[in-house]
């Protein structure tokens, strides 16, 4: 995630997987600064759970583990 790279995706969302006990090292917060100054939520899996990303052509929904289970739609 360089800077030409982030400023060039134009994303909406930055999802950053992290296995399990890694958070200390991982994702760097320059990273993770980075990316939200270009506009980019970001989404890390260690403290959101398993991401899911789904569209329908048009729109893109973008949900996690975490919060299903805020709204009681986790299994």
């Amino acid at each position: 995630s360089i800077p030409p790279f982030v400023s060039s995706a134009n994303a909406d969302f930055a999802v950053i997987s992290v296995v399990g006990g890694s958070l200390k090292k991982h994702p760097h917060a320059e990273v993770v600064d980075r990316w939200q100054a270009a506009g980019a939520s970001v989404i890390i899996t260690g403290m959101n759970g398993m991401i899911s990303v789904s569209t329908d052509g048009s729109d893109l929904v973008v949900t996690s583990f975490a919060d299903q289970l805020k709204t009681g739609t986790g299994h």
